[in-house]
């Protein structure tokens, strides 16, 4: 997320909602395989098996993927949301004189890490999403195993994980829409309203 806060400004909402959402693609792909592959009525690979495969697959591509990563377009000679220099002269120029109108709201103000600690907001933020995470990862762990202790196969189980990730792949793009458009605040008072809901 932090490479993308670097390389995404205007648009910033909606690069994390396609961040997350592609995230979501190894669910729809690789949760019905390795229930297909784990599955303990069928003499296939097994769990020990596909654990190592899945393990030894990261293993090996986890650095040359790394590689391809850019922290900054600076470093390149590149600018966010891929402005000309001039554009983002033009563009400073005018958000310097925002920030100076006694209209300026806070929330379009920039903080340095050390600022951003010392602010209500950011912990108020920190903590619901940390609430909210722990409700969702906790669902995500939890769903397939007590949907197989309640008499359903394991391809049921997948189908249902499957269906929740693709749900969740949609919204994501939503998401990033609409935080593009309206207030951030208003948007994640929304979605966490709507987030809490679902839960019951």
């Amino acid at each position: 997320m932090t490479m993308l806060n670097n390389w995404f400004d205007k648009r910033r909402a909606m690069a994390m909602g396609w961040s997350n959402s592609v995230s979501r693609l190894g669910s729809l792909l690789m949760i019905p395989a390795i229930a297909w592959s784990i599955d303990p009525e069928a003499d296939r690979l097994g769990f020990r098996m596909t654990a190592t495969i899945i393990g030894l697959t990261l293993i090996v591509l986890a650095f040359p993927l790394s590689r391809l990563i850019r922290n900054r377009p600076e470093d390149y000679g590149l600018l966010p949301d891929g402005e000309t220099p001039s554009h983002a002269q033009s563009d400073k120029a005018a958000n310097a004189e925002v920030e100076d109108s006694p209209t300026t709201d806070a929330s379009e103000i920039g903080f340095t890490v050390k600022q951003a600690i010392w602010t209500r907001a950011f912990w108020l933020i920190s903590i619901g999403h940390g609430f909210t995470s722990m409700v969702l990862i906790a669902m995500m762990a939890h769903l397939a195993p007590m949907l197989t202790d309640r008499g359903h196969s394991i391809q049921t189980a997948a189908f249902v994980v499957t269906v929740y990730s693709a749900t969740s792949m949609v919204f994501q793009l939503i998401g990033g829409y609409i935080g593009d458009r309206v207030p951030k605040r208003f948007a994640l008072f929304v979605f966490t309203i709507i987030q809490a809901l679902a839960v019951f």
